[in-house]
């Protein structure tokens, strides 16, 4: 009976280490996750709208007074951007004869003006916007004269860009706590040729539902025709639900 009891005892401990060393692991994926969406980057290979006869060929957007724009038009642009309310820091690196403007949109709103001067090289621009924005464009424009060169955008966040991150490796680790007892209870870890296929079956089953949901730990998707309209409406729902309104008015 006390060997039973001990090897009881080892079992649950070595799956508790498990657990524990998953969980760090888990923990060290998510920090280093959500340090690296606390920017966001656009370069001359992300811009779009640029001047179809922007100077490109130093890898920035080049313009020169000889190219015949007139002020306020259109340099170059972001694509769409969506962004949770809080509080986030433009950094544009830029080069110019004479100050030139951005714009910061939202749709056809616009939420921002701001100069990029001509004595600077980086300019800061700082926005607190206390709602999601799920449509925004930044827009460098022609100041009319002179020469503009657009090198870079950085977007920083005080927070992830994407504040689900925490609760997806939240339900992780307790997935794999869970896991843990049910292979204790269970005697999934035992060695018993019996139970070998069924054991293949789970592993196979768990290797494949890993898979499937890959997509929800990567920054990226491929977008198919309405898939915008999709996800927005799976934030509106979130959003209504947090402020408390239920049934929910999504259509």
């Amino acid at each position: 009976m006390n060997n039973v009891i001990k090897t009881d005892k080892n079992k649950l401990r070595r799956l508790l280490i498990i657990g524990v060393v998953a969980t760090v692991i888990l923990l060290i994926f998510c920090y280093l996750k959500i340090q690296s969406e606390d920017e966001l980057y656009y370069g001359v290979y992300e811009f779009e709208d640029m001047f179809e006869n922007a100077d490109t060929s130093l890898g920035v957007v080049s313009i020169t007074e000889d190219m015949g724009l007139k002020e306020g038009d259109v340099i170059c642009n972001t694509p769409f951007i969506h962004i949770q309310g809080g509080k986030y820091d433009f950094i544009a690196d830029h080069q110019g004869d004479v100050d030139s403007v951005m714009y910061i949109k939202d749709r056809d709103r616009i939420v921002g003006e701001y100069t990029l001067p001509a004595d600077e090289l980086i300019t800061t621009v700082h926005l607190e916007p206390g709602f999601d924005i799920y449509s925004m464009k930044v827009i460098f424009t022609y100041p009319g004269s002179g020469n503009v060169t657009i090198k870079n955008l950085k977007i920083h966040s005080e927070g992830p860009f994407y504040t689900d991150t925490i609760f997806l490796y939240i339900c992780l680790i307790i997935s794999v706590f869970a896991l843990g007892l049910w292979a204790y209870k269970t005697g999934f870890l035992e060695k018993n040729n019996e139970n070998e296929k069924e054991k293949i079956l789970m592993l196979l089953v768990f290797g494949l539902l890993m898979f499937v949901s890959y997509p929800l730990f990567w920054d990226r998707f491929v977008a198919r025709t309405d898939m915008g309209y999709h996800l927005a409406r799976i934030e509106n729902t979130r959003n209504e639900l947090l402020a408390g309104h239920f049934p929910m008015s999504i259509y």
